[in-house]
């Protein structure tokens, strides 16, 4: 008896966490979805000037007073690896360059294997499937980034 107490007084703080990350999560992924339909350009982090992939995510992170890098791959180095079949809503996942010298894609995860991203310059932030051929042969993780974590967005 002594010790399923503590064990469940062990666990009751994690369950709490968890809870809280998935509500952190839900969140980010509807900030993301208000998005829908914005201009995307190179370079760009704000709904007036369009998003690049990186500015669209660091943007709907800071929604939530979340600070996160600018870069995708710094997104990338940093945050909480994910592995792909527990993803959450409002996880970072990342995708490989689709041709030479282009930057990693990334994107703000949905759920039920959909994300929300800024796919490219003169288009608008939509919904993807992950298990679309293009970017099922280039997913390359997932990360997930909360309040409290590290800030590299001096990289």
């Amino acid at each position: 008896m002594r010790r399923w107490l503590c064990l469940l007084l062990l666990c009751l703080p994690l369950a709490a966490w968890a809870a809280d990350d998935l509500a952190t999560g839900k969140a980010l992924a509807a900030a993301a979805a208000r998005l829908k339909g914005s201009p995307c350009r190179w370079g760009g982090a704000s709904p007036a000037q369009g998003f690049d992939c990186s500015g669209f995510t660091q943007y709907v992170h800071a929604e939530l007073g979340i600070r996160i890098p600018k870069r995708a791959l710094d997104q990338f180095l940093g945050g909480l690896a994910v592995p792909e079949q527990a993803l959450l809503p409002g996880d970072l996942v990342f995708f490989a360059p689709s041709g030479g010298g282009a930057s990693m894609h990334v994107g703000v995860y949905q759920g039920q294997g959909r994300f929300w991203h800024a796919p490219g310059s003169g288009k608008r932030v939509c919904l993807a499937r992950m298990a679309s051929p293009f970017f099922k042969l280039r997913f390359m993780g997932a990360r997930r980034w909360r309040a409290g974590a590290a800030d590299s967005s001096s990289r």
